[in-house]
């Protein structure tokens, strides 16, 4: 449960267990500072948290969707974001506005005029989407607007490990595990102003 901007299990179901953590968060403050502490930390949370998918913008990481638990247990919906310190450090995680499904992703990313971009992604069951899911960033405060799904789709389905790039008015997908027959890899493209 998320309360005061902070992530809380009421009751703690074991106080002894959370003293440790703390005292071992404490003693790596105290003998390498809270640079150190603060990268172990984001490390924690990376490890809770895989298949995410991550983006930078107006100095802030966000992490979305992504799964906890290995073989995967729960596919999250979760939207969160963090400061990026001018040290490389991240500041306290928040909340943004969530997923309209849960998702994970291995697949791309793409910031382009002040919004999100998200391509395909696999659900709970293990289906593979075409859905491209976008959301608006606000440049004052770096929240999350609400997300859409976007009228056209992929035109296959599960690009994971594509790349993307925007190049003039076209925003261009490349690889990822779809392969053309030959061993190349396969090239998407779609004009800005239809799909993003």
């Amino acid at each position: 449960m998320i309360f005061d901007g902070y992530v809380n299990q009421l009751p703690d179901t074991d106080p002894g267990e959370t003293l440790e953590w703390l005292d071992s968060l404490d003693a790596v403050i105290d003998t390498h500072g809270k640079t150190r502490a603060r990268f172990l930390l984001s490390k924690l949370l990376e490890r809770a948290r895989e298949s995410q998918v991550s983006f930078a913008w107006h100095g802030r990481l966000y992490a979305a969707g992504g799964t906890h638990g290995f073989p995967v247990s729960q596919v999250l919906a979760t939207v969160e974001s963090a400061p990026i310190h001018p040290d490389g450090s991240l500041g306290a995680w928040r909340l943004e506005n969530a997923l309209p499904a849960p998702r994970f992703f291995n697949t791309p990313s793409l910031v382009h005029q002040d919004r999100v971009y998200l391509f395909g992604g696999g659900d709970a069951t293990f289906t593979w989407s075409t859905a491209i899911l976008s959301a608006p960033l606000n440049a004052g405060d770096g929240t999350v607007g609400p997300w859409r799904t976007e009228t056209l789709p992929l035109p296959v389905i599960h690009r994971g490990g594509a790349g993307v790039q925007v190049v003039g008015q076209r925003v261009y997908l490349v690889g990822g595990a779809t392969i053309s027959v030959n061993g190349a890899p396969e090239i998407g493209r779609a004009s800005c102003r239809e799909r993003v």
